[in-house]
C-alpha cells in the first residue's frame, strides 16, 4: 500500500523572498519521511514546481533516493499549469504504481503559493474542476 502525495509549489516571481525556505523545507520533509522508515514505508512523494509554466521537479518515488531541488523564483503565478500538469502526474503516476501491483490510497496534495494567479491566467478553474 502506498499514499502518493503531491507538493506543488508556486516558484513564481512573488516567491523570491520565499524560494530560499521552501527548498530548505522540501529538505527537511524529505529528512523527516527518510528518519521514520514507518511513514517511508507508505509514502510516495512527487514535487511540481510552477511559475509561468510547470513541471515535475521531482518524479514520484520514495524519497530516500530522491534529489530535492534549489528551488528558483521566475515567471508569473499561472496556476493552470499547475493543474494540468498535476493531473498528468497523478494519472500517469497511479497507473505506474497499480502496475507495480501496489494499492493506492487517493493522492494527497500541498498547494503552496502567496497568492492569487495572474489575471490572465482564467481557465485556472476548469483546469482545478478537472
Amino acid at each position: 500500500m502506498v499514499m502518493p502525495f503531491y507538493v506543488v509549489v508556486d516558484t513564481s516571481y512573488s516567491m523570491v523572498d520565499l524560494v530560499g525556505e521552501l527548498t530548505r523545507s522540501l529538505r527537511s520533509l524529505q529528512q523527516m519521511i527518510v528518519d521514520h522508515p514507518e511513514i517511508a514505508d507508505v509514502v510516495q512523494i512527487s514535487v511540481i514546481g510552477f511559475d509561468s509554466s510547470a513541471r515535475v521537479l521531482v518524479p514520484m518515488g520514495s524519497l530516500d533516493e530522491a534529489t530535492m531541488p534549489q528551488l528558483r523564483a521566475d515567471g508569473g503565478t499561472i496556476y493552470s499549469a499547475a493543474f494540468s500538469t498535476l493531473r498528468s502526474a497523478i494519472d500517469a503516476d497511479v497507473a505506474g504504481l497499480q502496475s507495480q501491483g501496489l494499492k493506492v490510497f487517493r493522492s494527497c496534495v500541498f498547494f503552496l503559493t502567496d497568492g492569487d494567479p495572474n489575471p490572465s491566467d482564467s481557465d485556472w478553474a476548469g483546469e482545478f474542476a478537472r
